[in-house]
């Protein structure tokens, strides 16, 4: 699922904020880049104390609106005037809890899908309205239709969402939210570009979109509409949810490797908590708007109920401490660790929220990573939305979500290894010798001077919550993912500040190669992509005429799905010349 943006209008402040971006000038607007907006009211019943977040989806212009429920239920949200919009409810543990429907017909559609009957979900509101009766919200282990009762006037029955017993196609696969098991063999287009696919989940909570199967983060086309998405791109503000599975020890590898004897369902889990972080990222376009912002902080209201045990870490280190670190409204803090509980950063006016600090190097940025402490009984999963509010000195607020689309089952890593004289790729996964991460001894890499002169690697595309691959859209063009190894010296040959020792080349440091341009081996349902060095690079990090300990080097890898999310992990390599004397 591509970027989300909630707005709240208070006051004068109007932000309009799309699935993607925040046009200056959106599509209905004036020259001001202001909508007439109306008012819906109403109340959910039974509710009382719990948190929700109820957003508004323009059908027409694909922009999000949403406000925070009242304590005892009630809510006001304003929306455009005259232009249909879905809305959906996002409750306390950060997850959909349902999608407003207004109206049950029996139109049938006949579609390669389950037999399904279609419910309009739009509503068009022309002036302010109230809807009079409390509004029932399904219960938090069965999420889907939200049957509302409102005026048939209202009723935009053009905007629909397909019914499979009972509950809309999106929820029917229970946490996946929008990933099912079956797909729609073109971009459908039912519920414009609130819903491409259909589901019954509006794009802002669905994992994928136009239900081709691919996670929205690796598809060129999650909008449906068989092109780049069409709004505006610079937005006003850019909220990133990025993940990063960081292995940082050959035997971390093996912690996900299903042939070993010790693994487990739990020990998997466990791994998962020792590597896996989210990094939040909340970038603004103008300084201006920067500068207006009093705070940013998670809200917790519709953000996964575990956030309260995650853990801040990646702090810059200065000298024998660490940075100080500021917020919007000015205040400081020193971390003493590299990890501490997040909710140290509780905001102190309401205390249900934790603050986000200004990021370091980049401008008009906020940063942070967490992750779950390993004592914690929760994990990361699908179908979480993490909700960031901003509150700006003029008195707005602003609300931005992200969904959790998947997560990862195993550890990315490299297969095997062979040596070619130049880079045609091998695809035959036979030929590779492959590696073994059983232990922390360094795996060789074994050439004949003066004959090879390129190394090629194998290595395993992610997996995910279900262990099925996690793939991108690799139609030309297509790829926002990529495959990048970094390259590290034995530090035992390069004497401080000495990188061009032993002929360092600096540019031979980082080696990229797009995920898209490598080649792929499909070996009886076993997937592996093909990644190719010169082997000049290799033997550059080296001394392979001295102790054979300063043949080893370290080896980085890299593998990015979005420009926020990637895998990596850090393993030792051993060069070995095995030519053969004259």
């Amino acid at each position: 699922m591509r970027l989300r943006k909630f707005s709240v209008i208070i006051i004068s402040l109007i932000l309009i904020l799309s699935l993607v971006a925040c046009p200056a000038n959106p599509p209905g607007g004036d020259d001001d880049g202001s909508l007439e907006m109306v008012t819906l009211s109403g109340t959910f019943a039974g509710v009382m104390d719990e948190g929700f977040l109820l957003i508004a989806t323009d059908t027409v212009t694909g922009f999000t609106y949403a406000t925070a429920v009242g304590a005892d239920g009630s809510f006001s949200i304003d929306v455009p005037k005259d232009n249909s919009c879905m809305y959906a409810v996002v409750d306390e543990a950060g997850r959909a809890r349902g999608v407003m429907v207004f109206a049950d017909n029996t139109r049938s559609i006949s579609r390669d899908v389950p037999t399904t009957t279609d419910v309009t979900t739009g509503m068009k509101l022309s002036e302010d309205h109230t809807i009079f009766a409390a509004i029932t919200l399904p219960s938090n282990i069965d999420p889907g239709k939200i049957d509302v009762d409102i005026d048939p006037d209202l009723l935009d029955d053009s905007v629909t969402a397909r019914v499979s017993d009972g509950e809309l196609l999106g929820f029917g696969t229970g946490s996946d939210f929008g990933k099912g098991s079956f797909t729609f063999p073109t971009a459908i287009g039912d519920g414009g570009k609130a819903d491409p696919d259909g589901d019954g989940l509006p794009s802002v909570i669905d994992a994928d979109d136009d239900g081709d199967g691919i996670p929205d983060d690796w598809d060129k086309f999650a909008d449906g509409d068989d092109d780049a998405l069409s709004v505006d791109p610079s937005p006003v503000v850019n909220f990133s949810l990025g993940f990063l599975l960081d292995i940082r020890e050959n035997s971390g590898v093996y912690s996900y490797d299903t042939d070993n004897p010790a693994y487990t369902s739990e020990s998997l889990e466990d791994a998962l908590r020792r590597d896996m972080r989210i990094d939040f990222q909340v970038r603004f376009q103008d300084a201006a708007d920067f500068a207006s912002v009093e705070s940013v902080r998670l809200f917790l209201p519709s953000s996964p109920a575990y956030a309260a045990a995650l853990d801040a870490v990646e702090f810059k280190q200065e000298g024998g401490g660490f940075a100080t670190y500021t917020f919007a409204n000015g205040d400081t803090f020193t971390p003493t660790n590299a990890s501490i509980a997040w909710s140290n950063f509780v905001e102190t006016t309401s205390g249900d929220g934790y603050n986000i600090p200004e990021n370091l190097n980049d401008p008009n940025t906020f940063t942070i990573s967490v992750k779950i402490p390993q004592s914690s009984a929760d994990l990361f999963e699908v179908g979480d939305i993490f909700t960031i509010e901003i509150q700006y000195s003029g008195g707005g607020v602003e609300y931005l979500s992200q969904m959790i689309n998947y997560t990862y089952t195993n550890g990315t890593h490299f297969d095997g290894y062979t040596l070619t004289v130049g880079d045609t790729p091998v695809d035959d996964h036979a030929v590779y010798t492959l590696f073994n991460f059983g232990d922390n001894t360094p795996n060789q890499i074994v050439f004949a001077n003066n004959t090879d002169d390129t190394v090629q690697f194998t290595f395993v595309p992610p997996k995910d919550e279900h262990g099925d691959y996690i793939l991108p859209d690799e139609t030309d063009g297509s790829a926002d993912s990529g495959f990048r190894i970094e390259l590290f010296p034995n530090p035992n040959l390069l004497p401080a500040g000495s990188e061009s020792a032993r002929n360092w080349n600096l540019e031979h440091k980082r080696f990229d190669s797009m995920l898209s341009d490598l080649t792929r081996i499909d070996d009886a349902g076993e997937v592996y992509f093909v990644g190719i060095v010169p082997l000049d690079y290799l033997k550059a990090l080296v001394d392979l005429e001295a102790d054979p300990v300063l043949d080893t080097f370290d080896m980085e890898y890299f593998l990015n799905f979005t420009t926020d999310s990637f895998i990596k992990n850090r393993l030792t390599f051993r060069l070995v010349d095995n030519t053969v004397p004259d």
